[in-house]
């Protein structure tokens, strides 16, 4: 959904995925040319509770 690099400093980038389960943004890590050419030596994935904005998962209802 959205992906880009962090500043201040610039040591990393995050990659939004949504899913059902982690397993597509594993595929795509494991996949990733950043990564099989050892550019990108660590990744995770994450889950995250989103409950603000139009696609919150979770929403919070004031």
């Amino acid at each position: 959904m959205l992906g880009g690099a962090l500043a201040n400093p610039t040591d990393g980038a995050v990659l939004l995925f949504q899913g059902d389960s982690p397993a597509i943004a594993e595929q795509f890590a494991q996949t990733d040319p950043y990564v099989l050419n050892g550019i990108v030596k660590r990744w995770y994935v994450r889950d995250w509770t989103t409950v603000v904005g139009q696609n919150a998962a979770t929403p919070v209802v004031p």
